[in-house]
């Protein structure tokens, strides 16, 4: 389908620069609750006061892939990448269409792996996200979001990248954003990934109950006393590589976190 793509008309939207070097606005419901697990799989959930968020995909996805998203759209808040917005045969909505190369992307990773980029971006473009709450807000209204960040990818053979990605996709993580830092996020391991997303979003608290971080984690599969174990781990590489925490503790069924004030 994605080759068959026509788009009838385009408009140039003006690039958003965004302010600190690799800084990348991201939709902050996937920083608070990171949808992509440290295994590849096809779904995850987690429990949201009364409702879920969800994600879903044809093909096994993973944080892996995640750093591939952020990757793109850090291109597009910093004109690396062409984007304009575009009525597309197939689409009732207006997309937001992107060309960037596998070059640059892979300069933006800091990987040589082109092959898994693309690789990524395929499977990214089956997800679809899914935000079914219940009681939200100050008017206690059921809550329902169902979005697809990429909606086609197709990278032709000079390794030229066309993408579309959702509109409402690109201007939440523009309007209803938190920033992260694209170089920190590619430097962390496994499950130090989703961790990291989720202190970031909660920098205002310096305690968590070992039960949440395991649901924004997806550790559910594991023993209580393996996830200590691995949450050590992440905590202290995101300690080491990021400067996001002073300091850390994990007890019984706590974790606690000192965040540094201003992140160098």
């Amino acid at each position: 389908m994605a080759a068959l793509i026509k788009f009838m008309h385009k408009k140039t939207v003006k690039t958003t620069k965004i302010e600190h070097f690799t800084d990348t606005d991201i939709y902050h419901r996937i920083v608070r609750y990171p949808m992509f697990p440290t295994n590849p799989g096809k779904e995850t959930k987690q429990k949201i006061g009364n409702g879920y968020a969800i994600m879903k995909a044809k093909e096994k996805v993973s944080s892996e892939d995640a750093e591939k998203l952020f990757a793109l759209i850090y291109e597009i808040q910093t004109g690396k990448a062409y984007h304009s917005i575009a009525k597309a045969e197939g689409f009732e909505e207006e997309v937001v269409f992107i060309e960037t190369s596998l070059s640059s992307l892979a300069k933006t990773l800091r990987t040589h792996d082109k092959k898994n980029i693309e690789e990524s971006l395929e499977r990214l473009s089956t997800v679809t996200l899914i935000f079914d709450l219940k009681d939200y807000g100050d008017e206690k209204e059921n809550f329902k979001l169902i979005t697809h960040p990429l909606l086609f990818v197709r990278i032709d053979e000079t390794g030229r990248v066309t993408a579309a990605m959702e509109k409402f996709f690109f201007e939440v993580c523009l309007e209803k954003a938190l920033s992260i830092s694209l170089a920190d996020y590619l430097q962390l391991k496994g499950l130090a990934k989703n961790l990291y997303l989720f202190l970031m979003a909660n920098m205002d608290k310096t305690v968590f109950t070992l039960d949440l971080v395991i649901e924004r984690c997806h550790l559910q599969h594991l023993e209580r006393f393996e996830v200590r174990r691995k949450l050590k781990s992440a905590l202290k590489n995101i300690q080491q590589t990021t400067g996001l925490i002073k300091s850390f503790k994990a007890e019984k069924d706590k974790i606690y976190a000192s965040f540094r004030k201003q992140i160098e």
